[in-house]
């Protein structure tokens, strides 16, 4: 009795994982086509965008260093950090980006809604 209420249980949990891979396939295009529509009309707001640049250099002070013999402190050691910057916008051309992803936007509803039906319950 006890394995078969576990059995049930594991089988509706893995029902419901199906359901939920198939609508997240379903609508990850839709997802990122809404994010990126969502930047070029913040970004036409502003009047700039933002970019992250990655920018390396030396690191101020002392960092630990170690190889497989040797264990010591080094200086200067490069790292990585990323900061943002604004870049000019052409507002001409942000707003054919915006008319265009909008257009995509409502493709992909009509597209994402049949594929959902179409998921398992």
């Amino acid at each position: 009795m006890r394995r078969a209420l576990i059995s049930i249980t594991f089988l509706l949990a893995l029902a419901g994982c199906a359901r939920q891979a198939c609508l997240d396939g379903a609508t990850r295009e839709l997802r990122r086509v809404e994010s990126l529509l969502a930047e070029s009309e913040t970004a036409l707001a502003r009047g700039y965008r933002e970019e992250t640049v990655l920018a390396r250099g030396p690191v101020a002070g002392f960092t630990l260093c170690a190889s497989r013999d040797v264990a010591g402190l080094c200086v200067g050691q490069p790292a990585a950090a990323t900061r943002t910057r604004a870049v000019a916008i052409d507002p001409a051309a942000e707003r054919r980006t915006r008319d265009n992803l909008r257009t995509r936007v409502s493709q992909l509803r009509r597209e994402a809604s049949r594929a959902v039906a179409a998921c398992p319950a």
